[in-house]
């Protein structure tokens, strides 16, 4: 049986397999194309996500189609089992690591309303909850903080690893990936401060229970729970859930947003105005009122404990029952959870979090290797070749590793490359043989260099700004537009 872990590898955690140190996995995708998953193997990769649910969620069953046609829809492990003979025939040599969804099916979301997300009228927000591998339609999400959905979810992860367990390709699979919330990444489908609807949450029976119990192991009496909140009626077993006002302060990143961008043009915009008001009782700016408002802080702090302490309950399973395979679960992830609300996850032994790796642009994932290539740039952290040229037969080639490229490096390789520059200071340039359009990324003095010599005329303004010149240096605001005619009036 094959033994992994996460190990720290020349100062940045690497996954290692058996003794030897294997490079970054992906979801694996497009099975029903064998060719596409033996040249991934063929590429040196020997690490697989494998997406699948629980036969909880996807029981399988055998129904008849629209034209008379019977069909099967395979159950979780069916679906896993074909995908997995698929891998090892094309990639004899490969690991599995199982993404494994634990949402619950329907029927039992409709059986058990307690255990969903609601809010202050006792309502419930219809969705659809969706990952790479199942689509449903649900009566309201399900909670985190959910013990009843945990216990279920719990036991039907262990039948998928007893059947699993079964399989002959058995010691193939190194490790689980926990999968639960939106697309599979621990985040609610239904907003909790819905501002529009004016709803907020989570009322429920479920998280009620789970903020009691983080607010007593914070404070351990209602009487310190009293002073913290200035609240004095504030108690364990029936703690305030702040509304959509005392919220408010997740929002403002919104309204300084808009005023960045209409600051110097709300008053030329019919219907137009800055309407942002960086100091109200809940909050300074961006920032929560702490002195007045610490209950709206506890709230999201076991909000978000709830789904870290669900992710640990599920590893912990994991674990209690294998040795040598890596658990981890998406948590905290930008662009999955509002990272205003978020806290971070306190990383428990053996269990390896997403969040918890570097990011590729400080940790290589990829490295140049090639002595033919000529080097241009390395990774801060080892020295390592991240940016090289290297001239083939007709044509050049750029490998850039890091995922943020900079306007300047694009700009450098496109004059390499015999393109012309109309700017070099990072301005929003259009350019055809007619027009030359120019919008300004700060205030100040910005200069167009002409392909050739002519007579630049502002078609809104209706004005030249020379004629007969290859290079023109103009004042401008921040977000100011021309746009130049190079064939005279128009």
């Amino acid at each position: 049986m094959s033994f992994a872990e996460v190990k720290n590898i020349n100062g940045s955690p690497a996954l290692v397999i058996d003794g030897k140190t294997f490079p970054p996995m992906a979801m694996t995708v497009r099975f029903n194309k064998p060719d596409y998953i033996r040249h991934l193997g063929e590429a040196g990769l020997r690490v697989f996500f494998l997406m699948t649910n629980t036969d909880w969620l996807r029981p399988g069953k055998d129904y008849t189609d629209e034209n008379g046609v019977p069909c099967h829809e395979p159950s979780g492990l069916e679906a896993f089992v074909k995908n997995a003979e698929v891998l090892l025939s094309q990639v004899p040599d490969a690991y599995i690591i199982v993404r494994i969804g634990l949402h619950p099916p329907v029927d039992w979301m409709e059986e058990n309303p307690d255990e969903l997300i609601t809010y202050q009228d006792g309502s419930h927000e219809p969705s659809i909850l969706s990952s790479e591998v199942h689509k449903d339609e649900i009566p309201g999400m399900y909670s985190f903080a959910s013990d009843k959905w945990k216990a279920a979810a719990g036991k039907a992860l262990k039948e998928f690893c007893d059947a699993i367990d079964r399989l002959p390709f058995a010691d193939r699979v190194i490790g689980y990936f926990l999968a639960a919330g939106g697309t599979s990444e621990w985040y609610p489908v239904n907003a909790i401060c819905d501002r529009a609807k004016n709803k907020y949450g989570d009322f429920s029976p479920a998280f009620l229970k789970s903020y009691g119990n983080f607010l007593r192991k914070r404070y351990g009496t209602e009487e310190k729970l009293r002073r913290a909140w200035k609240r004095e009626g504030a108690s364990f077993d029936a703690p305030v859930i702040p509304n959509v006002e005392e919220q408010y302060h997740i929002h403002m990143e919104e309204g300084v947003l808009d005023a960045m961008k209409y600051y110097e043009s709300a008053e030329r915009i019919i219907g137009k105005n800055i309407d942002i008001n960086a100091r109200k009782p809940t909050n300074l700016g961006v920032f929560l009122n702490m002195e007045d408002y610490a209950y709206v802080a506890d709230f999201y702090d076991a909000l978000h404990e709830a789904t870290a302490e669900a992710i640990v309950h599920f590893a912990a399973l994991l674990k209690a029952r294998y040795t040598g395979k890596v658990v981890g679960a998406f948590y905290g992830s930008y662009g999955c959870t509002d990272f205003y609300n978020s806290t971070t996850a306190t990383v428990h032994s053996n269990v390896w979090l997403e969040n918890v790796l570097a990011p590729a642009y400080m940790t290589p994932g990829f490295y140049i290797d090639d002595p033919g290539a000529h080097i241009l740039g390395t990774y801060c952290e080892l020295g390592l070749p991240a940016y090289a040229i290297r001239e083939m037969d007709g044509w050049t080639s750029v490998y850039c590793a890091p995922q943020i490229l900079r306007s300047e490096l694009i700009a450098s390789l496109a004059q390499y490359a015999g393109c012309h520059l109309y700017n070099t200071q990072d301005d929003v340039i259009y350019a055809n043989a007619n027009f030359v359009t120019i919008h300004a990324s700060y205030k100040g003095k910005h200069t167009i260099r002409f392909k050739e010599a002519c007579s630049p005329y502002e078609v809104y303004q209706k004005r030249y700004y020379g004629h007969n010149i290859t290079e023109l240096a103009i004042d401008m605001r921040l977000g100011d537009t021309l746009m130049f005619s190079l064939q005279g009036e128009c």
